[in-house]
């Protein structure tokens, strides 16, 4: 481990902590679903991401390898991360308002943070690939494209933030069973922010002597801003997710005809009495 520095040691924590994340994830998925409308996939896209970047920096550094594209692969799994922790946080939002029948927000109110989330992923994927480039030219493309994902995370996450709260303002419609989701919903708002913000200063940071500067970033910044704030929303939307039932095993109440009171259950709408 001497030949380690403080970005090795911080994968080997990450590696520690995702190993079984990405395991409990699996679980969680094959609870809940496969289906990207679960949003534990995402879960599941992140633990990947961190251990294939943590792998790529640990084989850089006991190896002393020169491969530039290892590095490039580490930086990039970091760059993106933020986007399946937003695309979670969105679509448990989503189920919690479908589960509130006509109170709640309708799943087409859900596309557009939805398609620009995947637009701000793609867009920090070809970023941080670009402005790790021995071309100047791709280089600087690079830095403009992660300026232009930062700013459209910034925009989900306001978006989300504010899905978020008028849910909550709502939470006397929310179902029982999914209480535990929306408060950790809730509660993963700040750690979410301090997270955006780390995004935004790595993207917005062309200074090499900036603690926030994308190929030399501050150990302790990273270790606070980016993997802690990771860690504790991944906790909270675990715990929340093992203590809610599957969406299709639930009993959603509508209004039947002459305002007599209904369950539907997987879609089927069953009778008062049966």
């Amino acid at each position: 481990m001497s030949s380690l520095d403080g970005h090795g040691i911080l994968s080997i924590i990450e590696t520690a902590f995702f190993s079984p994340i990405l395991l409990l994830s699996i679980f969680l998925c094959l609870r809940h679903g496969f289906r990207r409308e679960s949003g534990w996939l995402y879960l599941l896209l992140l633990s990947l991401l961190h251990l294939i970047g943590s792998a790529c920096l640990l084989y850089s550094e006991t190896q002393h390898s020169t491969n530039k594209n290892l590095y490039i692969t580490y930086y990039v799994c970091n760059s993106v991360g933020t986007a399946p922790l937003l695309l979670l946080a969105l679509f448990q939002v989503m189920r919690i308002n479908t589960g509130m029948q006509d109170k709640g927000m309708p799943r087409t109110f859900f596309r557009p943070v939805q398609l620009i989330s995947l637009v701000a992923l793609i867009v920090a994927i070809v970023g941080s690939t670009d402005f790790g480039s021995s071309n100047p030219k791709d280089a600087q493309q690079g830095a403009t494209m992660s300026k232009v994902s930062a700013a459209l995370f910034l925009v989900v996450y306001v978006a989300i933030a504010a899905i978020t709260l008028l849910t909550l303002s709502r939470s006397s419609h929310v179902l029982a069973v999914e209480h535990k989701l929306l408060y950790a919903c809730v509660a993963a708002l700040p750690f979410l922010l301090v997270r955006i913000v780390y995004s935004a200063a790595v993207g917005f940071t062309s200074s090499k002597t900036s603690p926030f500067y994308r190929f030399g970033v501050s150990i302790w910044v990273q270790a606070f801003m980016q993997f802690a704030m990771e860690a504790v929303i991944v906790i909270m939307f675990m715990i929340a997710g093992l203590l809610t039932p599957k969406a299709d095993e639930q009993h959603h109440p509508v209004r039947g005809q002459g305002g007599v009171d209904v369950e539907m259950e997987t879609g089927r709408f069953t009778k008062p009495g049966h």
